[in-house]
């Protein structure tokens, strides 16, 4: 099952200090036992993605060529943020 949840992205520059922060509305697929939790790994996915393969501007709240820092990625509904650190690849 797939919903429409509300995520916060943090960037902070490669020095670790705060840069700026967005919220975006994204489909994401539902934990099967607990349908009001997203599956937070297609979150992730998505971001590094954008990140990695997406062009100038592809992440939300930023228009530059692209991202170095670490992002951190939070969901009021699932309670558990994630950071994606910089060079983080998919596998």
């Amino acid at each position: 099952m797939t919903r429409i949840f509300k995520f916060h992205l943090t960037y902070f520059k490669s020095s670790g200090k705060y840069y700026t922060d967005i919220e975006v509305d994204w489909e994401c697929r539902t934990l099967d036992n607990q349908p009001d939790t997203p599956y937070m790994y297609d979150v992730f996915s998505k971001v590094r993605g954008l990140r990695d393969n997406g062009g100038p501007g592809a992440l939300p709240g930023l228009s530059g060529e692209g991202w170095e820092g670490p992002i951190l990625v939070d969901c009021e509904e699932n309670g558990v943020p994630g950071l994606i650190l910089p060079g983080s690849r998919e596998r």
